[in-house]
């Protein structure tokens, strides 16, 4: 199963008008989650996610932090439909190991952008359980001249 593209140039990747990250595929734009594949000094076999990097859906201060830093060529998109991650990391006897389905957790900043643009009051733990695939499967659509946000089913695009 395939889990993540490998964005050459996270550049390509563009920001709409909600903040939301989109990629330009096949003529038609998707909204996309990314994420850090390899994560060169953390253990991944904890239980404990929150040490792990966070994925993100929106053009937050961590993403511009490093584009600024010279890091975008860290990122992948993925292609998952859940919150589960093509990730690479070091288990408890510093061996690398590779996960298809690492779980992690939707990154702070694009929380705080996701529930003002949305007027939600979701935390990162609500949003992987319920918004996430939400999100992803439905297309945001916005209307300059009402200052609104419309959330409609991708087919009506």
């Amino acid at each position: 199963m395939e889990v993540g593209i490998e964005i050459p140039d996270i550049n390509k990747i563009e920001v709409g008008p909600d903040n939301s990250l989109r990629y330009l595929l096949d003529g038609k734009y998707h909204k996309i989650v990314i994420n850090i594949y390899d994560a060169k000094n953390i253990r991944i076999d904890t239980d404990n996610i929150e040490e792990l990097n966070k994925y993100h859906l929106f053009n937050c201060r961590t993403i511009d932090k490093m584009k600024q830093k010279g890091l975008k060529f860290r990122y992948i998109i993925s292609t998952n439909k859940t919150p589960k991650f093509k990730y690479k990391g070091f288990d408890t006897r510093g061996v690398r190991v590779k996960r298809s389905d690492q779980e992690l957790l939707f990154c702070q900043n694009c929380l705080h952008i996701y529930n003002r643009v949305f007027r939600r009051d979701a935390n990162v733990d609500s949003f992987n359980k319920k918004n996430f695939s939400e999100y992803l499967t439905k297309a945001t659509i916005y209307i300059p001249e009402e200052s609104r946000y419309y959330l409609v089913p991708d087919e009506w695009i």
